[in-house]
């Protein structure tokens, strides 16, 4: 598939997909009755995959949303500005943000211990 603008974006959005792979251990806490079985870093590891994913596919769509906008309302300079290596920057930018907003979930997640 050629490499455009929209290809790029919409590749990064269905990127998002890959927290599917974490679903197996949220699943299984849930049919333990919220009891976590796997280790603390599994924890935290998959509680930031899950925000990852929300902060990343809404701040993706916003760009997505933005750059349509901007497509529409000035249509010459889009034609003239938006390429490929543009917008794999921003969405770098957008995947760096996802992942400080996220970091907190990782350094600050704990499981409790039952005693």
């Amino acid at each position: 598939m050629k490499k455009t603008v929209n290809t790029v974006w919409f590749l990064n959005l269905a990127c998002g997909f890959l927290f599917t792979a974490f679903l197996p251990f949220t699943v299984t806490s849930v049919a333990l009755d919220f009891h976590w079985p796997f280790s603390n870093f599994m924890c935290k590891l998959n509680t930031t995959m899950t925000f990852l994913n929300m902060f990343a596919s809404v701040y993706i769509l916003v760009v997505i949303s933005v750059d349509r906008c901007v497509s529409v309302v000035w249509p010459i300079w889009a034609q003239n500005h938006r390429n490929v290596r543009m917008v794999s920057c921003v969405i770098l930018g957008v995947w760096v943000l996802a992942l400080i907003f996220s970091a907190p979930y990782f350094i600050f997640r704990d499981t409790e211990h039952d005693h």
